[in-house]
């Protein structure tokens, strides 16, 4: 018997799929991303048909893993995922109303190949629950530093590839330690909280906002020049500034410095930007804190 937990089937009768560490996790989650935000099933499948044609069969060893919890064989996965999609369109016919791909799978595999015992279907909110909190820091509710640094890669080899420019924000609150030692912890977070509403709130769509650790934070601004990047950081720090943030009918005000790097205004390597965003935020605090700076060598 198998059932799906956490978008995997586990076998009751003693037969495990393939361990999930065989599956890269970024190729896993940009494939879970697909599924939740395609606007339908015919959607997805397109999208994974052109993922295929670009990064080969291995796209189609990680679909079935997560969509069935199987681990089946590159060789044989094409065939297969043929075979999956005719029969979808036949239940489709026969029923005369839309089948999701995930059902059709599950019937196929069950009733066609005995691959699969009484499979039971895990629910698309479910799906959506896995990635948001695998993705997101619980208390700012920004992206996690691991998820920034996927989409940070993705973005390198992009820039790589076709030019494209972006930039990066790097931010530490100022004098935080101040606040957890003076008004507690629960304060501290309070704070931390805000600030990440703050981001959420003064980002652009296109931006990704991440807590990188502790009071560190940092964004991601595709297609975005240096002159741009700065005013976006003046902006953010502003508003921290101004803003004041309240605990337990306790005031406490908070500053915070930054950092801008670009690419390729700053450096030919876009993989270097980051650290460059670093450095350019301890210069901003060298320089008297509360403050934006940009990378200079």
């Amino acid at each position: 018997m198998k059932m799906l937990v956490l978008g995997k089937f586990i076998d009751t009768n003693n037969q495990l799929p393939a361990p999930m560490t065989e599956i890269p996790r970024n190729i896993h989650r940009i494939i879970l991303e697909t599924k939740i935000s395609a606007r339908n099933d015919d959607e997805f499948i397109q999208t994974i048909d052109e993922l295929v044609n670009t990064n080969g069969q291995t796209t189609l060893v990680h679909t079935f893993n997560l969509l069935a919890g199987l681990y089946i064989p590159a060789a044989t996965c094409k065939d297969l995922w043929s075979k999956v999609k005719q029969h979808r369109q036949t239940i489709i016919e026969k029923l005369g109303r839309e089948v999701d791909l995930t059902t059709s799978l599950s019937d196929y595999f069950h009733n066609c190949t005995k691959m699969m015992c009484h499979p039971r279907l895990v629910e698309a909110t479910e799906f959506e629950n896995i990635l948001y909190h695998s993705n997101h820091d619980r208390l700012t509710k920004l992206y996690n530093r691991r998820y920034f640094e996927d989409i940070y890669n993705r973005q390198i080899m992009l820039s790589n590839r076709y030019r494209e420019e972006f930039s990066v924000l790097f931010f530490d609150l100022d004098n935080f330690g101040i606040v957890n030692n003076s008004h507690g912890h629960l304060a501290g977070d309070a704070v931390l909280e805000k600030i990440g509403a703050i981001f959420l709130e003064e980002k652009r769509d296109s931006d990704i906002a991440a807590r990188y650790g502790g009071e560190e934070f940092v964004l991601l601004l595709p297609h975005t020049d240096y002159e741009n990047a700065y005013t976006i950081a003046n902006r953010l720090r502003k508003y921290v500034a101004e803003n004041c943030f309240t605990y337990s009918n306790i005031d406490i005000s908070i500053t915070m410095s930054g950092g801008v790097a670009s690419y390729p205004s700053n450096c030919p390597d876009p993989g270097l930007l980051l650290q460059m965003a670093d450095n350019a935020m301890y210069k901003a605090k060298d320089e008297g804190k509360n403050r934006i700076s940009h990378y200079r060598e």
